[in-house]
């Protein structure tokens, strides 16, 4: 019972560690949200619309923007109206607008890649015009000094008292046009995509698995010391149990970041090549300290306990900075 306990304890510890996720995919709802084919030059990018490219993970022009929308939005994920606001703007500078280039499958934040012609040029400051009044394009507002408009009607009669009179037939269409209601300037609430719904998500549902070989690494390291310093076998016991569960789920964490890097087209490139290859060793270790360890638990000699606990910190740094590394991908540096 008490050996069970201890296994127990750290278990449910676990779960209730494990629960954080990773962004959603930003990839995914700019595809959905401007309708672009997965097989297009945008897809193919990938990362590389927000990024500086698919290997340097820092946020290009374009990225920066998305980030400040974000942020001004209080959101952590984004959505289409954030990509709404930004649409109007040029990132790169190159005479098109963000949706311009989007909706023409091109970067908009790459200064190089950008459609297809001519941009148009932005409207002058001085180029707007009322609306006409009449029939003609340059018709002018009505004046709100004492000249009065010709309209080409009869003003109306006065009386001698210096009261108008009722306005002659015909008066009330030169009055100045009104102006559209309010109501309709007000900005329509965007629609969000509905991504499509599939059994294996396009994350290959690492974001789920990565965290578990982690935490029960670090839970078999600590029991272990403990039961050490206590000479209690249950808390040996328990450690060894959340070794041999951190090197399965180490397995399968990196079975599904690769299915990840296949299903969202991440280049095997600069630190997601890192992130891979620290992941893989990590786990190589872990795996090294679970044959070390099979049928011998506490009864190592010393100098195996030894090497034991040096591939223990080796493991700690290699699975620490896989993890760092995944982080820098997700959130940046």
């Amino acid at each position: 019972m008490r050996r069970a306990s201890a296994v127990l304890v750290p278990i449910a510890f676990l779960f209730s560690v494990t629960s954080a996720t990773a962004k959603s995919d930003f990839l995914e709802k700019i595809l959905l949200t401007y309708k672009i084919s997965d097989s297009g030059s945008l897809a193919e990018r990938s990362c590389g619309i927000c990024h500086v490219s698919d290997s340097d993970y820092g946020m290009n022009s374009y990225g920066k923007q998305l980030a400040v929308a974000m942020a001004e939005a209080d959101e952590t994920s984004l959505t289409a109206a954030i990509m709404k606001k930004i649409e109007a703007m040029d990132a790169d500078g190159d005479g098109f607008t963000n949706a311009e280039e989007l909706r023409a499958d091109k970067a908009p934040g790459d200064s190089k890649d950008k459609p297809a012609g001519t941009p148009k040029p932005p409207p002058a400051a001085g180029d707007a015009k009322p609306p006409a009044s009449g029939s003609g394009s340059g018709a002018k507002p009505p004046a709100t000094g004492t000249t009065k408009p010709p309209t080409g009607k009869t003003e109306p009669a006065t009386t001698e008292g210096g009261g108008e009179g009722q306005p002659q037939p015909g008066a009330e269409e030169a009055a100045p046009p009104t102006s559209e209601p309010t109501e309709q300037a007000e900005e329509e609430p965007v629609e969000e995509p509905e991504p499509p719904k599939r059994l294996i998500p396009k994350n290959g549902f690492h974001p789920a698995v990565v965290h578990f070989p982690i935490a029960l690494f670090i839970a078999g390291l600590l029991l272990d010391l403990w039961g050490l310093l206590t000479k209690k076998h249950e808390l040996l016991w328990a450690g060894w149990y959340n070794l041999v569960l951190a090197a399965l789920s180490a397995v399968i964490g990196v079975v599904t970041g690769y299915l990840a890097m296949i299903y969202m087209k991440i280049p095997f490139k600069g630190v997601i090549t890192e992130h891979f290859l620290f992941a893989v060793t990590g786990a190589f270790v872990m795996w090294m300290m679970v044959s070390m360890r099979v049928h011998r638990h506490e009864d190592m000699h010393v100098f195996q306990r030894l090497v034991y606990w040096l591939l223990a910190v080796i493991g700690l740094i290699l699975i620490s900075w896989a993890g760092h590394l995944g982080g820098v991908f997700v959130y940046g540096e």
